[in-house]
């Protein structure tokens, strides 16, 4: 098995079971048995995260791109264009009010 970065081979657990066994001493009937129930565990998180890794990619990959944000394109006009900076007309006196004459 190649590591992360492909570099070095990552050592397993069983490999260090077995070197920590020694060629002269061999496993009991049940050791062996509990050996292969634990790889049986192992194997079978590995098969499931494997398929919760694919499904994310599956995911990620048919999703939707994102939606522009309006406002963004309002960023993209000349200040003058832009309808929350456009300058307002400077206005003298209204005349729409009627004076009051005292």
């Amino acid at each position: 098995m190649m590591g992360l970065l492909g570099t070095d081979p990552v050592p397993e657990a069983g490999e260090d079971a077995v070197a920590a066994i020694g060629a002269t001493e061999t496993l009991s009937e049940e050791e062996q048995e509990e050996l292969r129930r634990e790889l049986a565990k192992v194997e079978e998180e590995i098969q499931t995260l494997s398929q919760v890794l694919a499904a994310k990619e599956k995911r990620h990959l048919h999703r939707a791109p994102p939606r522009p944000d309006p406002r963004e394109a309002v960023r993209c006009l000349p200040p003058a264009s832009r309808p929350h900076t456009a300058r307002r007309r400077e206005r003298g006196p209204s005349t729409s009010r009627p004076h009051s004459s005292l």
